[in-house]
């Protein structure tokens, strides 16, 4: 996505959950970036969407794994998986990754919650599209 030795650290982590978001086909990836709203609770939000209960958690088990083996990082906390999942969070601290159901996400909006944060868009591919 970019040269990582540009980017920090919740970048980097930010880069590989997307990563990991495409390689098991999560729609409608879009991140968040919060560290310039005041008081932000972390430095970015990554919300996918998937198709069904299964593919939710696949797409978080392929996070879990990948920030574990590429970056040494462990989740900190998670909510929503083995439950019948509309709703899995993953937190990494500096990036709070959220799984949603379609329903869910139209439920919960949370782009909209966040409006004010910058945006960026990543299409099917890892095409990036930044809506500020």
């Amino acid at each position: 996505m970019t040269n990582s030795k540009d980017l920090t650290s919740s970048e980097i982590l930010r880069d590989t959950i997307n990563e990991a978001i495409l390689e098991k086909k999560g729609e409608q990836i879009v991140n968040l970036d919060l560290r310039s709203l005041y008081n932000s609770i972390t430095d970015f939000f990554v919300i996918c969407q998937a198709s069904n209960p299964t593919q939710m958690e696949a797409i978080a088990n392929e996070i879990r794994r990948s920030c574990r083996e590429k970056l040494n990082e462990k989740v900190f906390s998670t909510e929503g998986i083995n439950d019948d999942p509309e709703w899995i969070l993953l937190d990494y601290f500096d990036v709070v990754v959220h799984v949603f159901s379609d329903s869910a996400r139209q439920k919960f909006k949370l782009e909209e919650v966040w409006a004010d944060a910058d945006r960026v868009n990543i299409d099917d591919f890892g095409k990036i599209n930044k809506n500020n």
